[in-house]
């Protein structure tokens, strides 16, 4: 059974009282299309709706500066938590609300697929490999890459409706189970495999 492999023992790290945005990338100033600063631009209009919001960023890199100054100059750094290399990242993954990572340059998402594991929406860009693994309206939301609006708009809609964020949790839990698992990854190598 799937849910004996993923261990759900972990106590919660973050502050419940606060909702949870978590993003689990590399901060490199090569690859700063992560859209990692796209979700700090949210924060000004999320925090209307969301007083109790907290924006946790998992990964390090020399991008880290260049994201600081733009909270400071956005007046949020006290709504980011930035984490920088984390060793054991499950209960982040366990305990948060929802997952952002709305990068334009994904290969394939495995983020996306550890968020599911867990049973959480996934908010993403409308473009790479993640569109295969975060169904937009099913396991969470795609937006266009840098589209602040439809960022804030999703997040805002995921945080008012617990029910759609189950729900959503739920169908990315079944869309790992029946897609993302390694034995269906040996099952689907095999059939290319063996033509």
């Amino acid at each position: 059974d799937t849910k004996d492999i993923i261990n759900r023992n972990f106590k919660n790290i973050y502050n419940d009282r606060e909702i949870n945005i978590l993003s689990v990338t590399r901060l490199d100033s090569n690859d700063n299309y992560k859209g990692i600063d796209s979700i700090i631009k949210t924060i000004p209009t999320l925090i209307q709706k969301i007083p109790n919001l907290k924006y946790t960023i998992i990964g390090k890199g020399d991008d880290k500066k260049r994201l600081l100054t733009l909270s400071k100059n956005l007046k949020v750094e006290k709504y980011i938590d930035f984490k920088g290399y984390v060793e054991y990242i499950e209960p982040y993954y366990q305990y948060c609300d929802i997952f952002a990572l709305p990068s334009k340059g994904e290969g394939f998402g495995i983020v996306y697929i550890e968020a599911m594991k867990y049973e959480k929406p996934c908010i993403a860009c409308d473009e790479g490999g993640q569109t295969d693994v975060v169904l937009d309206n099913k396991t969470g939301y795609l937006c266009k890459y840098n589209d602040i609006k439809c960022l804030s708009k999703k997040i805002i809609d995921l945080y008012s409706n617990i029910e759609k964020r189950r729900k959503m949790g739920k169908n990315g839990y079944e869309h790992f189970i029946k897609n993302f698992t390694f034995d269906k990854f040996k099952q689907r190598l095999g059939k290319i495999l063996n033509g």
